[in-house]
């Protein structure tokens, strides 16, 4: 049976980053997550400004999404 030091429970933003730091410092981790993937809601935040998934060029982007010039500046 596998022991683990850390358990984080819920792969959102906050237990993806507890996770993470968590397995920086050394600690045997495990992420539980009831969804097929984690960090589903982190993919679509923001109308896609926020997505981490979105490969266009810098320039693409913020002509696509900073209209105003308050976001993504």
């Amino acid at each position: 049976m596998a022991t683990f030091d850390v358990i984080i429970v819920g792969g959102g933003p906050a237990g993806l980053m507890a996770a993470g730091q968590a397995s920086l410092a050394g600690a045997n981790t495990l992420l539980l997550e009831k969804m097929d993937s984690p960090a589903r809601k982190l993919l679509i935040t923001g109308k896609h400004r926020c997505n981490i998934t979105n490969t266009a060029p810098i320039e693409e982007t913020l002509k696509e999404f900073n209209r105003d010039g308050r976001f993504l500046t």
